[in-house]
């Protein structure tokens, strides 16, 4: 039984019924966990819907409500996976997805290994790495490079719909990948993890930003782990010592944001 419960499904109702004419409509899920709306599509990136992980250090729990029940999961175009971490790529999280939808899974290699061992159909997969391009509708996916020093095979994407542009870091350190990624595209959003020891900190979460320079900087992974988590006081404080070319938004768990075209 899960530690934390479950919200109502009206919520999902929500996530899997509300459309947009034009650009994306972000939710956040809690944690690493986002819904996408484009025009066309519903994507998943980095379901987890999962309650403390079994073999969780002590002290470590999940603090924040899980807002979705994947049982109850109808929609899915495509689900993305930034790497094998159980809080990013969860068998009973994304099984009741492969089941009844008809996703497909973006994901890196050891993402990839991790749901063929599931079970998920392997044509269902398709595996990326830095450099890959993939085109859904409107909607174009491109993998770049991360710096996760818990697992080397982590991938971040960009998911460009019109001239709107999201980047999604899974849990990368302050990099140079990144500069890649700001020589190619000038972000409206990006999304990058927060938090002590595992993720960011306020400082290094600064310096990936402004290598970065999104429109927008949303901090994300600071809600989720009780033990683990990012202190928004002090992370604002760090913000305000200093100009920065983007803006902040904090997004917690069954908020939106919406990218108009």
């Amino acid at each position: 039984m899960n530690d934390v419960f479950t919200w109502d499904r009206s919520f999902l109702d929500e996530v899997e019924s509300t459309t947009v004419e034009s650009g994306m409509l972000l939710w956040a899920l809690g944690g690493p966990s986002f819904a996408l709306r484009t025009p066309e599509l519903l994507i998943w990136i980095d379901p987890y819907f999962g309650g403390t992980p079994p073999d969780s250090p002590p002290g470590l729990h999940r603090a924040v409500a899980i807002p979705i029940d994947s049982a109850l999961i109808r929609r899915a175009d495509l689900v993305l996976s930034t790497h094998a971490h159980i809080d990013h790529c969860h068998d009973a999280t994304l099984l009741p997805i492969a089941a009844q939808t008809e996703a497909k899974f973006i994901a890196p290699s050891t993402s990839a290994t991790e749901m063929r061992r599931f079970g998920i159909d392997g044509n269902r997969i398709l595996e990326v790495a830095a450099g890959s391009r993939l085109t859904v509708g409107a909607a174009e996916i491109v993998t770049f490079g991360a710096d996760d020093p818990a697992e080397k095979g982590a991938v971040s994407f960009v998911v460009k719909v019109g001239e709107r542009l999201i980047f999604f870091a899974g849990d990368t350190q302050d990099t140079p990948l990144l500069d890649v990624v700001r020589a190619e595209y000038t972000l409206d959003v990006a999304l990058l993890a927060y938090g002590e020891p595992w993720y960011m900190s306020a400082e290094n979460l600064l310096r990936a930003a402004n290598r970065l320079q999104p429109k927008t900087l949303i901090p994300f992974h600071w809600d989720i782990w009780r033990g683990f988590s990012g202190d928004l006081g002090r992370f604002f404080a760090v913000y305000a010592t200093a100009p920065h070319p983007f803006a902040v938004k904090v997004l917690q768990v069954g908020d939106s944001l919406t990218l108009s075209a």
